[in-house]
């Protein structure tokens, strides 16, 4: 998913500035347990070895396979949610889930989600790896989970791995999200933010390394070396909270990025299932094309990722994550957009 699109919304000179600010930043930030970079090596490449198009459907329930099993290694209760895609086939591929923290039916809880599927456009001709999009979210979110697993939680935090979130299926009832927001929704449950982990792994730190779309009139970042947190305007309070959340725990700069959802690339990525039912949603992404070469191409392979980013990304979530859950981040995110309103009304 063309997720970078939206680098070029970024608020003009002054999100430019603190991006600046942030990149000074030496000292460590408190963390709840460190992350793993070689489990997360590991992941990605037990990821890619595996077909994970529609073109490989036994390489698509192998990978669920490895991410059932990762989640049940670790002692979680796992359940798969079936996503029917009306081919007439018989063929459902899945969602992989686990809870932590209160366990209720119908009560409250944080999502953070990331897909599984990768793209393969020539079809089952040429294999894509799909390393950064999207075996490096899938990575972070098993390590969210490992780390998780040793805390014990007073909120309810649900993580996801998504079926379904390329073509074809974007935006449609078969969109593995799509499926689960809707049983959320089906359920009465209430969702106090959900984020979707989206191209996580790709970084450089040379001048000239980031693009942004064309015929944006503001001077926006020329170096691949943060992560963008991506919403649409009508959750631009939440975007804002959980790029402050993630920030205190994380050595790796983040820009929050709002914008209208005409802007391309704002919604493209499972936090649109959300963002259609009224929840507060945003994206965590490296910006995927307009950084990476490798997007969407077999050379999107597990060595053109930086893991040691990735370990402070996935360290951060999972103390940041139990924070967001809290309500505090939704609680910040409308009062930030009712003032706004307020202002402009």
């Amino acid at each position: 998913m063309p997720a970078a699109v939206v680098v070029g919304c970024m608020e003009g000179m002054a999100a430019w500035r603190r991006l600046r600010g942030l990149r000074r930043r030496r000292h460590r930030p408190d963390r709840l347990l460190p992350a793993s970079k070689e489990r997360l090596r590991r992941h990605v490449e037990e990821l890619c070895a595996r077909g994970r198009s529609i073109h490989d459907r036994s390489g698509y329930e192998s990978a669920a396979a490895y991410i059932d099993q990762t989640l049940q290694d670790l002692g979680l209760q796992v359940r798969s949610q079936p996503v029917p895609v009306g081919d007439g086939a018989g063929w459902m591929p899945r969602n992989i889930l686990v809870r932590f923290g209160p366990d209720r039916a119908e009560g409250s809880r944080f999502v953070v989600g990331a897909h599984y599927d990768v793209f393969e456009p020539e079809g089952p001709v040429v294999k894509h790896p799909g390393a950064d999009d999207n075996a490096s979210g899938v990575a972070v979110l098993l390590e969210v989970a490992r780390l998780l697993s040793r805390e014990e939680l007073d909120v309810a935090v649900e993580l996801v791995a998504f079926a379904n979130e390329e073509p074809p299926f974007f935006g449609s009832p078969a969109m593995g999200s799509d499926v689960h927001a809707r049983s959320l929704s089906a359920r009465g449950a209430r969702v106090t933010g959900m984020l979707s982990l989206e191209c996580l792994g790709y970084f450089r730190d040379e001048e000239g390394s980031q693009q942004a779309p064309p015929g944006i009139g503001m001077e926006t970042p020329s170096r691949a070396d943060f992560l963008a947190v991506v919403g649409d305007d009508s959750c631009r309070g939440f975007v804002e909270e959980v790029g402050r959340v993630v920030e205190r725990h994380c050595l790796v700069p983040l820009v929050p990025v709002s914008a209208p959802t005409w802007v391309p690339g704002i919604d493209l990525s499972d936090h649109l299932s959300y963002l259609r039912r009224g929840w507060p949603a945003a994206m965590l992404t490296d910006t995927a094309m307009f950084r990476n070469p490798n997007y969407h191409r077999p050379t999107d392979r597990p060595e053109t990722l930086d893991y040691d980013r990735m370990a402070e990304i996935a360290a951060a979530l999972a103390a940041a994550v139990p924070e967001l859950g809290s309500g505090r981040a939704v609680h910040a995110a409308a009062g930030a957009d009712a003032a706004e309103a307020g202002a402009t009304a």
